[in-house]
């Protein structure tokens, strides 16, 4: 069968926003790593009813949602490596295209920065 994940970002009271999409980020990543091929997060937007009518919102989550689809969608994880200390990063492949990318966050800060690098290799 196929394995999918459902990830929750941690909470608006507890967390500033900043912190929520590095970790948003990071628990969509890690969930890929742990084997899930798919990865779904509550709807990353909101619906506003106005005087000109209803609207859709995004949150703070979907550009860390979107960037993370777009650019591991197809991939699979290739490997762990430390970058420099406390560094953490993960390499994915796509072995069809040859692309690769890179996924790195501090890894001793908990809710830490996460970013991505992306190169055809």
């Amino acid at each position: 069968g196929r394995c999918w994940a459902t990830v929750l970002p941690p909470s608006c009271e507890e967390h500033s926003w900043r912190s929520r999409i590095a970790e948003t980020g990071r628990r969509m990543i890690l969930a890929r790593i742990g084997g899930a091929g798919e990865v779904f997060i509550p709807q990353p937007w909101r619906i506003l009813h106005d005087e000109a009518g209803a609207r859709v919102e995004p949150d703070e989550t979907f550009p860390a949602f979107r960037t993370i689809a777009g650019i591991l969608g197809g991939m699979k994880p290739a490997g762990f490596c430390w970058l420099s200390p406390g560094v953490a990063g993960w390499l994915f492949e796509d072995e069809q295209s040859g692309r690769g990318a890179l996924a790195a966050w501090r890894a001793n800060d908990g809710y830490g920065r996460c970013g991505f690098r992306s190169k055809a290799v």
